[in-house]
């Protein structure tokens, strides 16, 4: 089956080059790319921009917005059908009327308006902004090498300030899967923004990277790639055999009542399927009692019943795991051959762990692959 394109769209104060750790590995993967120049000047323009572009693509697309661009991407999907999954990377992704502005804004631990140098006029009364050098690695890029962040610094593009305050049109993640990623640390769109927009998109997943910065993709290109992937894959499918999610919870709407005495949640995880192994996909079943697995978040859903809670996963003691609300088996990809292991927390509305279960096993090399 064909490979879905990857598309990146970068953010502002930024250019294509910022995804060129994301673009090798996801290049020898098989996947076609395309990094597309984003004018940076207006939300509708830059979406228009981009729209552009995906209309010369043929094929399955996964659509990737970095910061600003993700804003850009909800909105450029709009009537193309190709465009079948959005990633976000520490990426907007603004509901119908809302700005990237008021998003920010909306969220303790944005610091970027102090970062800002005062706006550049431009001749027809444009207003341009940048970050001012000295604040823009501590602000845009604190985890990654100093030099590395002073030449993104010198080369930064500016966005204008009307771009940021720009309201969006319907956006696309109402009717398309999205996947999101994004840093503990990332001072420029704050972590509890991050939270907000991916519990509004049901997000497939939503994986925060401890300690990361707003340029996630450059600093854990591996966590970025395999979100992308994950989200490529989801348009080729698994096949799984019949019967195999035989075993995975059936969530059909149930009363929500008041909490008042339940046993503990627990979890329980069957090792992975060993038909979709073999080709190098990793496939896990699990099962929960006492609790329902929902796309709810906030400490006001703790006291109800039955149980309301979700998934982190950590790979391989990794510094960064992800979050799944969908109830349904959990699909790896990109595991290197040999062993592994996968932490599968069951945690409640408030994100405190209920019940933890611990998986090993084998992917198997290559030639010892079916295809």
């Amino acid at each position: 089956m064909q490979k879905p394109t990857i598309v990146l769209v970068h953010g502002a104060f930024a250019d294509s080059s910022s995804w060129d750790a994301v673009i090798t590995p996801l290049l020898d993967a098989g996947y076609p790319v395309v990094a597309a120049a984003t004018p940076l000047r207006g939300l509708r323009s830059d979406a228009a921009h981009v729209a552009g572009a995906l209309s010369t693509i043929e094929g399955p697309i996964v659509l990737v917005g970095h910061s600003y661009g993700g804003a850009v991407i909800s909105n450029a999907a709009d009537g193309n059908v190709n465009v079948r999954a959005l990633v976000f990377v520490a990426g907007f992704a603004p509901d119908t009327g809302e700005t990237c502005a008021g998003l920010a804004g909306r969220f303790a631990g944005g610091t970027l308006g102090p970062a800002l140098s005062p706006p550049t006029i431009l001749p027809d009364g444009t207003r341009d902004l940048y970050i001012r050098q000295g604040a823009f690695a501590a602000q845009f890029a604190a985890d990654i090498p100093a030099t590395q962040a002073a030449r993104m610094a010198a080369t930064q593009r500016p966005v204008t300030e009307a771009a940021l305050n720009e309201p969006s049109g319907e956006p696309a993640w109402r009717a398309l899967p999205s996947w999101f990623i994004f840093g503990s640390a990332d001072k420029n769109i704050p972590a509890a923004a991050q939270k907000f927009m991916a519990a509004r998109a049901s997000a497939k997943r939503a994986v925060q990277v401890d300690g990361a910065s707003h340029v996630v993709m450059i600093s854990h290109p591996d966590a970025v790639v395999h979100v992308i992937t994950e989200a490529a894959v989801s348009l080729t499918g698994v096949n799984i055999p019949a019967g195999a999610a035989a075993g995975a919870p059936d969530f059909d709407a149930a009363p929500v009542v008041p909490l008042l005495s339940e046993p503990p949640a627990r979890i329980t995880v069957d090792a992975p399927l060993t038909e979709p192994l073999r080709r190098g996909y990793v496939v896990i079943r699990y099962r929960v009692s006492h609790a329902r697995i929902a796309p709810v978040y906030g400490p006001a859903a703790l006291d109800v019943s039955p149980r309301l809670g979700h998934l982190h996963i950590t790979v391989d003691d990794l510094p960064w795991r992800w979050l799944d609300a969908g109830g349904e088996p959990l699909s790896i990809t990109g595991l290197p051959p040999g062993p592994h292991k996968v932490l599968i927390e069951l945690v409640d509305t408030n994100h405190q762990v209920m019940d933890r279960a611990v998986i090993r096993f084998d992917v198997p090399t290559p030639s010892a692959t079916s295809r």
